[in-house]
């Protein structure tokens, strides 16, 4: 056995199997600079020598952006780029930096799916049953009540004494 074949094996990691950890001995890398450079663009959106889309600052930047917004990332991705095309780096960043922002009412991301919308929903109304069942149907729980929900732009009504504070919530 050659040096050569030697090496190969050790990559491969045959041993005495002949079972190796990779699936197939084809090259693994290609030696296609353009194979590469457009494989990741498509596969992580990163800065490549083809469209040299800014530092890997702004790709961290951006990635988190757009894992943020699973269900709006193809659109995010594609207005970027356009913007990036049609006026520069700093503009499609401060882009999506915007658009970030509008999309996150405090914990709350408006792009989330039905299933989350209606999971943080849930959990923020049993935060208010807990306040009511901690401070009792009071102006009390009430005043907590209603600066958590002005925290989501939620108005509720007045306080009422006349009406239990539940039912004021539920309006």
């Amino acid at each position: 056995m050659s040096t050569d074949e030697s090496q190969l094996n050790q990559a491969i990691g045959t041993g005495n199997s002949g079972y190796g950890f990779f699936v197939s001995d084809s090259q693994l890398v290609s030696a296609s600079p353009k194979w590469a450079a457009k494989w990741h663009d498509f596969d992580t959106f990163l800065p490549s020598s083809e469209n040299n889309i800014g530092t890997r600052e702004c790709y961290s930047y951006r990635k988190k952006i757009f894992e943020r917004h699973p269900y709006l990332e193809n659109a995010l991705k594609n207005q970027y780029l356009r913007i990036y095309q049609e006026k520069s780096l700093r503009e499609a960043n401060l882009f999506v930096g915007r658009i970030d922002r509008k999309l996150m009412l405090n914990d709350f991301n408006l792009s989330s799916s039905t299933a989350e919308v209606k999971e943080f929903c849930q959990n923020k109304a049993h935060k208010c049953r807990l306040i009511v069942v901690e401070y009792g149907e009071s102006k009390t729980a009430y005043d907590i009540c209603r600066t958590f929900a002005h925290q989501y732009s939620i108005e509720i009504p007045a306080f009422d004494m006349k009406n239990h504070l539940c039912q004021c919530l539920i309006d």
